[in-house]
């Protein structure tokens, strides 16, 4: 109450303080992923494997999925050598970012941000395509 401005509106002031201590509150309670690639479900599984894997439920779903693997498998190859790199390896070979990091002999966080660049890009690349 000591910084509220008489001047001002008391709701927006209010509303403000609500949403931030909100924010504030989630943010504590449940970090985010580095990645959505990053989810206990996909971490046993290669990255193409989970988009064409073969608990598959009918030939319409398989032949989605396969369409979808062709398409990413397409987008990675677009990729830079660096950030294909990194994909493939994360999800490919199941590495773990210090792998990745160990073996390319490059800095730990410089393995995330490639990652994390090139998820940024696949997404650019097959958001035309509804994915």
């Amino acid at each position: 109450m000591k910084k509220f401005k008489q001047s001002q509106p008391f709701k927006p002031w209010l509303y403000a303080i609500v949403r931030n201590s909100c924010l504030d509150y989630l943010k504590k309670k449940n970090p985010l992923p580095f990645s959505s690639l990053d989810s206990e479900s996909i971490e046993n599984l290669g990255f193409l494997n989970q988009v064409g894997g073969p608990a598959m439920a009918s030939p319409e779903t398989d032949a989605e999925k396969a369409l979808l693997a062709d398409k990413l498998s397409t987008a990675v190859k677009t990729l830079t050598p660096e950030y294909a790199e990194v994909i493939s390896l994360r999800h490919e070979l199941d590495l773990s970012f210090k792998e990745i990091a160990e073996r390319s002999s490059e800095p730990l966080n410089t393995v995330k941000s490639r990652y994390r660049r090139a998820l940024q890009q696949l997404r650019k690349l097959l958001t035309p395509f509804g994915f």
